[in-house]
């Protein structure tokens, strides 16, 4: 039994094995995770001043 998806895609990066499994998760899935990330976690937008301009991160 596999858990992932056949399909992969390697990027190739330095200092980095970065492999990406682009239907890991059904899309009905995908968004809904999406939809509990955005609603659960606790963004936060902060201000920074670079060369006295003022920018929201």
């Amino acid at each position: 039994m596999t858990y992932f998806s056949q399909e992969k895609i390697l990027l190739d990066l330095p200092d980095a094995i970065f492999e990406y499994y682009p239907n890991f998760f059904s899309a009905e899935k995908a968004n809904m995770l999406f939809e509990k990330l955005q609603k659960e976690t606790p963004w936060q937008h902060d201000e920074i001043t670079v060369l006295e301009n003022i920018s929201t991160t």
